[in-house]
């Protein structure tokens, strides 16, 4: 016997009976954009769609997978509510999608008030690394800086090394993760290699860090003396 509360049971019910609905004989909105098996860079598509006479739009739902044999979203990673008039979205910049495959569609009325949906649509965005912002300052005491992350995949491996003249001194690597690809949004993560006896001047400090997110590696070198 079920011990959750009547009004959280209903609204667990209402919610898998939205993402659930089937696709009506006659469509409550045509799809337009992305078109079915668009492959672009773009982290932010634009979604449109064309009312049909009679026809509300409620919902637009994105998601990465689906159930078996398509007939639901799984996971959505947005659920837009659309006003009545709404035929265009695009996510925020807080609400970027990441590469991969992607599935959408649009929920709403039928002009008799019956509930209805698209079919599915589904569109690809392609992986885009690129090169990570570093700063860096060298000093007598030591090696400082931060590096950024642009990329559109969600995990990225990180690996710094910092060499000081002849010896290396900080070989780190740690995984950056994102909770949505914002490509100009990523924290800066700082590191530091302060040497036990100060650095003499005119020792050359180079940093490199490496990224590697998915199959692509993105590498940039800071080189620089100290005074």
């Amino acid at each position: 016997m079920s011990h959750f509360p009547r009004h959280l049971t209903a609204l667990a019910l209402a919610c898998l009976a939205l993402l659930a609905v089937p696709a009506a004989a006659s469509a409550v909105v045509e799809p337009v954009t992305p078109r079915d098996g668009l492959a672009t860079t773009s982290s932010r598509p634009i979604f449109t769609w064309k009312l049909t006479p009679g026809s509300v739009p409620t919902q637009l739902q994105i998601a990465a997978t689906t159930t078996p044999g398509g007939t639901s979203l799984e996971g959505a990673a947005i659920e837009k509510r659309l006003t009545p008039a709404q035929v265009r979205y695009q996510p925020a910049l807080q609400h970027q999608l990441y590469s991969g495959l992607w599935y959408w569609r649009v929920i709403g009325t039928t002009d008799a008030g019956a509930p209805a949906a698209t079919a599915f649509r589904s569109f690809v965005i392609r992986k885009r690394v690129l090169a990570p912002t570093l700063r860096v300052a060298n000093t007598q005491t030591g090696t400082t800086g931060s590096v950024r992350i642009n990329t559109n995949i969600r995990d990225s491996r990180v690996n710094v090394k910092i060499k000081q003249g002849q010896a290396w001194c900080l070989n780190q690597s740690f995984t950056a993760r994102r909770p949505r690809a914002i490509l100009h949004r990523w924290s800066a993560y700082r590191f530091f290699c302060n040497p036990r006896i100060p650095i003499d001047p005119g020792t050359v400090v180079a940093t490199v860090v490496t990224i590697r997110s998915g199959d692509i590696v993105r590498r940039v070198v800071h080189r620089s003396t100290v005074r």
